[in-house]
């Protein structure tokens, strides 16, 4: 009767043990949150990389990593960490996506749109992969895409006009009329600056 009882308690007894551990990695992701929140790089590459030392299946984990390492300048490392997280989860978009942007960052914006394209595959309706599609075809020349791009990133919430009149990666798009319009249009409209 004991070997029964414990053996029943034994799946209850697995699964809080990995619960803890799930805890204590959950911990040392949300200090990487407040440490990457505060800007402070090192100490917030610490706690992710403890919390993927405790749960190697934690994607935001590895995603944070990627993103520190990308705001650092090490898009090889930060591609790394992207690729990682969409092997826990290949159906979150904002792994692509951030994968895209790591791409991006190295020059290769053919496998950026690829990894944007994903992205949308999963989350059509995904502002931030509209927008880094219309810098992408910015930077291409691609300027009627672009502003096709810009337009749907706009209205699906992409609406930081301050944020797309500085970015760089647009600077050709907002030497074009119809870009001018668009963003008019917008300042009309009274968005969120």
């Amino acid at each position: 009767m004991r070997l029964a009882r414990w053996l029943l308690l034994l799946p209850l007894l697995i699964c809080s043990l990995a619960w803890g551990e799930s805890q204590e990695a959950r911990d040392h992701y949300n200090r990487g949150v407040i440490y990457q929140s505060q800007g402070k790089s090192e100490e917030a590459i610490a706690e992710y990389q403890q919390a993927i030392a405790l749960d190697p299946q934690y994607g935001w984990a590895w995603s944070n990593l990627g993103n520190i390492w990308l705001s650092l300048g090490k898009a090889k490392e930060a591609i790394e960490c992207y690729q990682q997280a969409i092997a826990v989860d290949p159906k979150d978009a904002s792994f692509h996506n951030n994968l895209g942007y790591g791409f991006s960052r190295q020059g290769k914006l053919d496998l950026a749109v690829l990894e944007y394209e994903k992205a949308l595959g999963l989350y059509p309706d995904y502002g931030a992969a509209l927008f880094n599609l219309a810098c992408l075809h910015s930077l291409s020349g691609h300027l009627d895409l672009s502003l096709s791009y810009l337009q749907q990133a706009m209205e699906k919430g992409f609406s930081d006009l301050e944020f797309i009149e500085k970015e760089p990666d647009l600077a050709s798009l907002r030497a074009d009329s119809r870009c001018a319009q668009l963003l008019a249009r917008q300042h009309e409209k009274g968005a969120p600056q």
